[in-house]
């Protein structure tokens, strides 16, 4: 389920997401962006009831650790600042415990782990590895994924 955006907003134009808030706040408190990415929007605010603006998170039970770090007062006056500034009016987080929705973590390991088994699968299938088991009646080992950040978009395999 993607999570809900925002159409009409603040200071600048455009639509207002979870994900945009998470970038505009890792700008300038990666730790607090960081545990943000562990919860899932339930809802947006909304700019025509900006006096009842809320920010609606849920946290995975194994994730209450994020919840009561974001419910710290340090943390909590940070956020209330960040998404003030982000969505150009007060909002008042809520904080709930479910599991139904998938956090912007949980969907990024989810991502890295297809592309890891797509890397593996297409080495495992490469046709010069299916020649050589064929010919010499060997078996493939396990397969290293190599990450090669620069320009090459993705894990390598390597046998």
């Amino acid at each position: 389920m993607a999570a809900p955006t925002l159409s009409a907003a603040a200071p600048s134009a455009g639509p207002r997401s979870f994900e945009g808030l998470i970038q505009h706040i890792r700008r300038t408190r990666p730790l607090l962006a960081s545990f943000l990415e562990h919860a899932h929007c339930d809802e947006l605010p909304d700019a025509s009831s900006a006096e009842k603006a809320t920010l609606g998170l849920s946290f995975a039970a194994a994730d209450t650790s994020f919840r009561d770090q974001l419910q710290n007062r340090t943390y909590s006056e940070q956020l209330l600042s960040l998404t003030k500034e982000y969505f150009g009016f007060s909002v008042r987080p809520r904080f709930s415990v479910s599991d139904l929705g998938e956090s912007p973590a949980v969907r990024r390991e989810r991502e890295r782990r297809a592309r890891e088994d797509a890397a593996r699968e297409a080495a495992r299938n490469h046709p010069m590895i299916t020649e050589a088991r064929a010919l010499f009646g060997g078996e493939l080992g396990p397969i290293e994924l190599l990450d090669h950040e620069s320009g090459s978009g993705g894990p390598h395999a390597t046998a």
